[in-house]
């Protein structure tokens, strides 16, 4: 297994995929299921019945915030430091060590649970954008 797929500090690898896909990009899918706690396949249910009401792909970022306004899960803004400067994701995760938060970075969605990154590969070090809290 490469390296930034090894689980390792804040990082634990985990993959929902049922085929254990890691060439899918399955990352909206995978990342609500996990953090909706949710399997999968209802997950991607979930988000083509949206996605057919709105006319959009499954996994389309209109598709999934929509997907989480119907849910009543609010989009919180980008997390800044007192000096303005962006998190990192393994920075947010040690932060916001206790919950459960779905993170966008850039052109991904993961999920973050009790500090940890779950995920199918470690992208630590990358900026989080907005973040849903799931309670």
């Amino acid at each position: 297994m490469a390296d930034f797929r090894k689980s390792s500090g804040r990082f634990v690898f985990r993959n929902s995929n049922p085929k254990g896909s890691l060439t899918s990009s399955d990352c909206v899918i995978r990342a609500i299921s996990i953090g909706m706690g949710l399997s999968w396949e209802e997950t991607l249910t979930e988000l083509v019945e949206v996605a057919l009401d709105i006319k959009d792909a499954p996994t389309a970022t209109k598709t999934y915030k929509e997907y989480f306004k119907r849910k009543g899960i609010p989009m919180e803004k980008q997390l800044r430091k007192p000096d303005r400067k962006k998190y990192t994701l393994n920075e947010f995760a040690k932060k916001k060590n206790s919950g459960t938060f779905v993170c966008n970075l850039a052109n991904h969605l993961t999920v973050v649970v009790d500090g940890k990154i779950y995920d199918t590969w470690n992208h630590g070090r990358k900026t989080v954008g907005y973040y849903l809290e799931i309670k």
